[in-house]
């Protein structure tokens, strides 16, 4: 991400928890690096990061007039929103942001306008809601049921106005694209909805409102690869859908750049 070096970032760990890191704390290094153990700088850091945002993102936002919540969804099917305002001051030595069972952890936290859809992702099925079925908690409770299912949850992703079309992205690195309008909008707490073909040892990753300029970028175990949305054949969501990652690695996570 693009960075002041006098602003902060803010750092979400799968646990729950949430810190201020300065960004004038990171120290500089070439693009061959290894970089810094980000544990030595967050010295309460013992979880998994989950997501990480620019701390003037939030106050813009703010002030905007258009109402976002973060949104949080965790593996063991709980989703829940909260107020921004409540991220406007974090401290470094971090602030709860959700209630996490030992056996559950966070798997999406998005910034989401008020008014518009989310897709919450399983292993097999995908289900699409409007954010306002989701209700406002407070940090220290677990939330609502995201989907009826016994699987566990994978990941959260927005659908912005100008999408057309739905990106299915597998673990196994397949791709598979439809026109939104495929894809109905339900319920939260409602059953979810094939929208690929999946071999037996594959799975959903996570799921994307897309149009033919963005690109969706995957980290891998090797490295990052960003593949062109315009490169992926449009199909339908009954599709075995196409392999697009040249790497060999792990995909960890895939996000939408726009």
């Amino acid at each position: 991400m693009r960075v002041d070096n006098a602003e902060n970032i803010l750092i979400f760990d799968n646990k729950g928890k949430v810190f201020n890191l300065p960004v004038h704390k990171i120290p500089i290094t070439d693009k061959s690096g290894v970089g810094t153990d980000i544990r030595i700088l967050v010295k309460n850091l013992t979880s998994d990061i989950i997501s990480v945002f620019y701390e003037p993102i939030f106050k813009k936002i703010s002030k905007s007039g258009v109402k976002h919540y973060l949104t949080v969804l965790t593996k063991s099917n709980s989703i829940k929103k909260l107020d921004i305002e409540d991220f406007l001051n974090v401290a470094p030595s971090g602030l709860m942001y959700s209630k996490i069972r030992s056996e559950d952890e966070v798997v999406g936290v998005s910034l989401v306008p008020h008014n518009l859809d989310i897709a919450i992702c399983s292993k097999k099925k995908v289900l699409r809601c409007k954010l306002k079925d989701i209700h406002l908690y407070k940090r220290n409770a677990t939330g609502d049921k995201a989907m009826n299912t016994t699987e566990p949850l994978s990941g959260l992703s927005v659908f912005y106005p100008d999408a057309t079309d739905v990106i299915v992205v597998t673990k196994n690195g397949k791709f598979n694209r439809f026109n939104i309008a495929m894809l109905n909008c339900l319920s939260r707490a409602r059953k979810g909805v094939k929208v690929i073909k999946l071999d037996a040892t594959d799975e959903i990753l996570n799921v994307f409102g897309v149009n033919e300029t963005d690109k969706i970028r995957l980290l891998t175990s090797d490295g990052i690869e960003e593949i062109a949305v315009a490169d992926v054949k449009v199909k339908s969501t009954i599709a075995a859908g196409t392999k697009m990652v040249q790497s060999k690695g792990v995909i960890v996570r895939a996000d939408v750049i726009r």
